[in-house]
């Protein structure tokens, strides 16, 4: 009897271990389940979940929507918060490739305007200024006047155009010279650029054609760079031209600057040449200098012993 107890043992012992290890694993997916379905009804879903807002009737207790605006200032911030959109959005549909300077110009003018609007006198020394930009401590509207000069004023738009005031006391934006000159130069490398295919293998090809017109592009664009006349849409579209020149083409072309570097370096290479030919020649003169003293003492010191001589003659008896 104790030796069947001894041999059944060891199968109690593995069976209580298995009925335990399957318990266990339920009650994991048990509360898993839960805890995935209580997820579900939260907030946020993981990383890219939604965000719920619960819509609330919370403005039922204001009797005066329009917080003692008058009409015509309404009228005005409604402009203004239209051509402040049209810009936001002009700007984004521009930004890559970068062209929002030359296709949004008209927005941000209208911005200028209706802002100015905004500031301008009112009747009876009232102001929509007074009304609209000084009414809270937030200042939502000089916030968003200040983005959209932020924007325009960090890209140099300004430096690509000429601003004039007409008769009637508006101003004018108009591109000036150098920016369509410059346009003029960076459309012609593209031109030639697109007469090769982009997976051509003989990029010489394209090096030799293009070259001078890439050439006189990169200095008059480093030209205007150093005036300061560049504004985002001409730097984004140069950068690309250089990136299609040497990335895509593989081409090179010396400029000013590389032309100094080569010189100095092949002015350092001489140096030391010019330097041993210098001491040489130094030494040579020094030499010959030396050689013709000894001579002059040589022969002046033979004068003064026949002079001596002449003077003494009886030294010798």
């Amino acid at each position: 009897m104790m030796m069947a107890c001894d041999k059944l043992f060891p199968i109690f012992v593995v069976l209580f271990y298995f009925t335990f290890i399957t318990g266990v694993y339920s009650s994991g997916n048990m509360f898993h389940n839960s805890g995935a379905d209580h997820s579900e009804e939260t907030l946020f879903s993981g990383a890219l979940g939604n965000v719920v807002f619960a819509e609330e009737s919370w403005v039922k207790g204001r009797t005066d929507p329009s917080g003692g605006i008058s009409e015509k200032c309404m009228k005005l911030l409604d402009s203004f918060s239209n051509s402040t959109s049209d810009f936001l959005t002009c700007i984004l549909n521009y930004s890559r490739p970068l062209h929002y300077c030359e296709k949004c110009v008209s927005e941000f003018v209208d911005v200028l305007n209706t802002y100015a609007a905004i500031c301008s006198d009112g009747e009876n020394g009232t102001t929509c200024q007074d009304e609209l930009l000084r009414a809270d401590n937030v200042q939502v509207i000089l916030l968003a006047y200040d983005f959209v000069e932020t924007v325009w004023d960090k890209s140099t738009c300004h430096n690509c155009y000429n601003s004039s005031v007409n008769k009637n006391g508006t101003t004018e934006y108009k591109p000036t010279e150098e920016t369509l000159l410059m346009l003029d130069e960076i459309d012609e490398v593209q031109k030639c650029f697109q007469d090769f295919a982009e997976d051509t293998a003989d990029n010489a090809t394209v090096c030799d054609v293009c070259k001078k017109l890439y050439s006189n592009a990169n200095k008059y664009y480093n030209m205007l760079d150093e005036e300061g006349k560049l504004c985002s849409d001409l730097k984004d579209s140069m950068n690309y031209t250089r990136r299609m020149w040497s990335k895509k083409f593989k081409c090179t072309v010396a400029q000013r600057n590389d032309l100094v570097i080569y010189g100095m370096a092949v002015a350092v290479g001489f140096f030391p040449v010019i330097l041993y030919v210098g001491a040489f020649v130094y030494g040579k003169l020094q030499e010959k200098k030396c050689k013709s003293t000894r001579q002059r003492a040589t022969g002046s010191s033979r004068q003064r012993v026949i002079l001596s001589e002449s003077v003494n003659p009886e030294s010798e008896s």
